[in-house]
């Protein structure tokens, strides 16, 4: 046996006879509609009790409804809306019925009571498709479908003489002194239009669950869908967003598909880690900042041979042949691969020319007249002959006296000779 428990969550409780518009959305609910009690004549000589119906459904967007509550029977007056008038004094009039309407098109109708008089009940309310007729001389109520003691619309029947017949799916006439129908009315119908949107359906006449007094129609819920959610199975994720937002991680909180993720259809996914721009789980068009794409993956540093592009993003590789790092551009390099030196942002050779010195696989100019260097002010071997290796390591010119300078000192030192001879 299944049992299917009421929704604590209350929406609605209408009460009145008139009809109420609105619209559900998405989301799963249960409608309840109770019908009214026939007028009473006396406490002791009640109207008929009201009937139950009740269904449970899922709302995939919106679904608009109209309800309405029965009232009971007042005097000779029958029940609003629909309950039949009673003949005269000393009778009661019939129950109206309660309802909604989804859609404009699903019924949910809990029938009404009939009146009762000075001798005997009103009839309670009838189940589905079914109504309650009175045994001649007693209060004894046999529950009967002939729908020759129907009214063929959901009014009551107004009695030609006894009580008013009960409002519902189909209204049951209104009482008579005769063979065929006794001087208390004949109850309403309940019914519940067939359709697979119900999840769940319950009719249950006025005599297994009486109500009493005046009809109501009670709107509950189970969960809401989320904001934007428009098919839901539960109150915190979503199967299907509106049409203006798009799915994300079961949400409806983007009007498009947030950075890091990529669309099919109307649902978005997550790109692959650090990646801020793709087409799908495994393409990235963009990483997020602070990585370089290489390859199909976002790294958060290029590597040997690769320069680091941080306006595109990217690892680009370095265009210079054996370069092992290129900092500032693809065509500048700035380390080698070994055993390949650094000389004018090549790395071409494995020896540094002349005049250069190799420090950590990079070339360094050697110190001024030069040659060949260990280091900047470690010469080696000068330019020329006319340069010699101080003991600091540097070269520095030999000083050759000139012809000049030869002939000066020749013509001095006879004037040195000649003083002495004096």
């Amino acid at each position: 046996m299944m049992f299917f428990l009421a929704y604590s969550n209350l929406l609605l409780n209408y009460t009145d006879s008139s009809s109420k518009q609105g619209s559900l959305t998405a989301g799963n609910y249960e409608i309840e509609c109770f019908g009214a009690q026939g007028g009473s004549y006396s406490d002791s000589k009640p109207g008929g009790p009201g009937a139950y119906a009740r269904v449970q459904f899922k709302v995939t967007n919106t679904m608009s409804y109209v309800i309405q509550a029965g009232m009971q029977g007042n005097g000779i007056s029958g029940g609003l809306p629909d309950g039949g008038n009673a003949s005269e004094d000393g009778y009661c009039g019939g129950g109206g019925s309660s309802r909604a309407i989804l859609n404009e098109t699903l019924m949910i109708v809990a029938a009404g009571g009939s009146g009762s008089n000075y001798y005997y009940y009103g009839a309670p309310g009838g189940g589905n498709n079914t109504y309650f007729w009175k045994e001649p001389y007693k209060n004894v109520f046999e529950e009967r479908s002939d729908p020759s003691y129907l009214t063929g619309t959901n009014h009551g029947g107004d009695a030609e003489d006894g009580s008013g017949g009960g409002a519902g799916c189909k209204g049951g006439k209104g009482g008579e002194n005769s063979d065929t129908i006794t001087s208390i009315g004949i109850s309403g119908t309940s019914c519940i239009s067939p359709s697979s949107s119900f999840t769940f359906t319950e009719i249950i006449n006025g005599k297994n669950k009486p109500n009493y007094g005046d009809g109501y129609v009670k709107i509950t819920y189970d969960y809401l869908c989320i904001s934007n959610c428009i098919d839901c199975d539960n109150g915190s994720s979503c199967n299907k967003c509106d049409s203006s937002h798009v799915k994300y991680k079961n949400k409806c909180e983007y009007q498009s598909c947030p950075n890091s993720t990529f669309q099919v259809g109307t649902e978005c996914f997550d790109c692959r880690s650090n990646c801020e721009k793709c087409r799908n789980s495994t393409t990235c068009t963009r990483c997020e900042q602070g990585f370089f794409m290489k390859g199909n993956e976002c790294v958060s540093s290029c590597g040997i041979g690769y320069y680091s592009d941080t306006e595109n993003r990217v690892c680009t590789a370095c265009t210079v042949s054996h370069c092992s790092n290129c900092l500032s551009n693809p065509s500048t390099c700035d380390a080698c691969n070994n055993p390949f030196v650094l000389f004018d942002n090549k790395c071409a050779d494995t020896e540094c020319p002349t005049h250069y010195y190799n420090n950590s696989f990079i070339c360094h100019e050697c110190s001024e007249n030069c040659l060949n260097c260990t280091s900047k002010y470690k010469c080696t071997a000068c330019r020329s002959t006319s340069f010699r290796i101080n003991k600091k390591g540097n070269c520095t010119l030999i000083n050759t006296a000139s012809y000049k300078d030869f002939f000066d000192v020749q013509t001095f030192s006879r004037r040195i000779q000649k003083n002495r001879n004096i």
